[in-house]
């Protein structure tokens, strides 16, 4: 059984979730874990797949834990941290066995005195980490020159970053803009431009070709780059035939107007 294949079938029989990985859909209780399984599992299966010795993996943003308690479940890597703002207890304490390390990722941008006094710098040595999980926070980012840095320096020579975000020219986005609105999966008014808030909203969405120069600028070499369309909802369908039939037609003919991109890059 691959890796991809095994963190599925984890998901569906034996992962339990935490609270902060429950979510109401459309009526109806399930978990984070579920819900993006198949990103979950691609990202697990690519990196173990890249770095097959991995003494140290760290999740950027790992909030609800979900990447993590994975890799702790189904690859049983030896040390686990995750990196972040402003970590609850009661999640701290539902993260047995895995660090939680408080950093500003993107120090441009302090709404709070608190944001203010975290500080920017990851606390962990040079050349220190072999897996860096990077999935869906790029866009939430107002500047990413610290947290790029970071990575590289952090990031073990022959290390593995795993990137995931939004595409800019996902269909959806392309037919909100052509009809006037804007293309973010949420209203302006509740984004982190607008709205002051410790929750940072999507602030834009990239290209899959400005990834590559993004890392490729910080030292980083790029290793695969895709469009991808994830398979929500992997045991239960939630949505209406419509929703279904769309996913289904830009996962299989979408090409680069499928919904996400990702990048694996090596240091």
């Amino acid at each position: 059984m691959t890796v991809f294949a095994e963190v599925l079938a984890h998901i569906a029989t034996k992962y339990a979730p935490i609270q902060d990985e429950l979510r109401e859909l459309d009526g109806l209780q399930t978990s984070w874990a579920e819900m993006h399984c198949w990103r979950f599992a691609r990202a697990v299966d690519l990196t173990a797949r890249y770095a097959p010795d991995r003494d140290l993996v760290m999740d950027i943003g790992p909030f609800p834990g979900t990447i993590l308690r994975l890799c702790q479940e189904v690859l049983g890597d030896k040390r686990l941290v995750g990196v972040g703002l402003h970590f609850h207890q009661e999640f701290r304490t539902a993260m047995t066995g895995i660090e939680l390390m408080d950093c500003n990722i993107d120090p441009a941008v302090a709404f709070t005195e608190e944001e203010r006094q975290t500080p920017s710098r990851i606390a962990l040595p040079d050349n220190s980490v072999s897996v860096i999980f990077f999935t869906e926070i790029i866009e939430h980012l107002y500047n990413l020159q610290n947290v790029l840095s970071e990575m590289h320096r952090v990031l073990k020579p022959g290390g593995v970053v795993y990137c995931s975000t939004n595409n800019a020219a996902h269909l959806a986005g392309l037919l909100r803009l052509l009809s006037g609105q804007n293309n973010l999966d949420t209203d302006l008014e509740q984004t982190s431009l607008l709205k002051a808030s410790q929750w940072r909203g999507h602030v834009r969405f990239y290209s899959l070709s400005e990834l590559r120069v993004l890392f490729e600028r910080f030292g980083f070499t790029v290793r695969e780059a895709h469009y991808i369309e994830p398979i929500f909802m992997y045991r239960k369908s939630y949505r209406g035939l419509g929703y279904r039939l769309f996913k289904a037609a830009l996962y299989h003919f979408g090409g680069r107007f499928r919904s996400h991109v990702e990048i694996v890059a090596t240091k």
